[in-house]
């Protein structure tokens, strides 16, 4: 979360008899998932969250994405929102995808369902992904390790749902001007890139005025 969306929690909550700001951030920093079923269930906060800088970072993957000839199924990992299927299929012009995601919000998972009706949401563990071994021709992970505490093992699931000549696409915030509580991981470039070795890193980009990390590897498979 972004100081300019806590910003806007305080003008969305002026006057109202609901959760304060504060009352929402702190379900954000708890990491758990009846926190973020709060948070995802209250289209005032996803309008806020989906402010116009994450839109455009958003965008920026979308594009990415559609410039390549990668594979039509897909999975997200931590879709949250869902606004990030709902940009590509909007974008995608006469592209079509297979769209599978996976988040432990149930409240994630109704709000996605009903953007994406075609496509397949499911709660879920994502240390132990409830899919097959070489499944995706690309998996997705959009501002979401930051939040995990095995970084690590959660990479050995993606290598493993991913098709062997398929990629893996994460995006992360750039832990030099990264502050937020919610976070567990801080990754410099530096570091970031050392996690994901020793994967094929095809792309590395840094965009949204340096706050953001694309990075696009191949699965490390044994």
């Amino acid at each position: 979360m972004t100081a300019n969306f806590l910003d806007k929690l305080g003008r969305i909550f002026k006057g109202k008899r609901t959760q304060t700001p504060a009352d929402v951030a702190e379900l954000c920093r708890t990491n758990t998932s009846a926190s973020y079923d709060k948070f995802w269930s209250n289209e005032d906060l996803v309008k806020a969250y989906m402010e116009p800088a994450r839109v455009e970072s958003y965008l920026f993957v979308v594009n990415y994405i559609l410039s390549k000839n990668y594979g039509p199924r897909v999975v997200d990992i931590g879709f949250g929102s869902g606004d990030f299927f709902r940009l590509l299929v909007e974008n995608a012009k006469d592209r079509r995808f297979e769209m599978f995601g996976l988040d432990y919000s149930e409240a994630a998972v109704k709000r996605a369902s009903q953007i994406i009706p075609d496509g397949k949401f499911t709660t879920g563990d994502v240390y132990n992904l409830p899919y097959p071994s070489d499944y995706f021709d690309q998996v997705f992970c959009i501002q979401t390790l930051e939040h995990l505490k095995d970084p690590e093992k959660v990479l050995r699931e993606f290598d493993r749902v991913c098709k062997k000549d398929g990629v893996i696409i994460i995006t992360i915030p750039n832990g030099d001007l990264d502050d937020y509580e919610g976070h567990v991981n801080f990754w410099s470039e530096v570091e970031f890139k050392g996690t994901i070795a020793p994967r094929n890193l095809l792309d590395f980009k840094i965009y949204n005025e340096s706050r953001v990390f694309l990075a696009v590897m191949k699965p490390l498979k044994g």
